[in-house]
């Protein structure tokens, strides 16, 4: 499994990803991006947040879960992902 850090600087497939992770709910989104593009650890995210470390570690698994399944099935059809608009 890649690091934090190599996943961060790995730059194929980033605008796919972008696109991503603007589709999933605010909160985890936020978890995904404190976690890794500012490497707070969990308590520090959890702290920020209000949750417990538990139910964070939770939500940034499935968050992870849900975009894995989302570029796996992108790659397998080899189609563009469609762009979101943030109101």
């Amino acid at each position: 499994m890649k690091s934090r850090k190599e996943l961060k600087n790995n730059n194929s497939g980033s605008e796919d990803l972008l696109l991503l992770l603007k589709k999933l709910p605010e909160s985890e989104r936020v978890a995904i991006s404190l976690y890794f593009f500012e490497n707070l650890s969990i308590s520090q995210i959890g702290s920020i947040l209000e949750q417990s470390p538990e139910d964070l570690q939770c939500m940034i698994s499935n968050a992870l879960k849900k975009l894995h399944g989302a570029l796996s099935e992108k790659l397998a059809e080899n189609r563009p992902i469609s762009p979101v608009v943030v109101t």
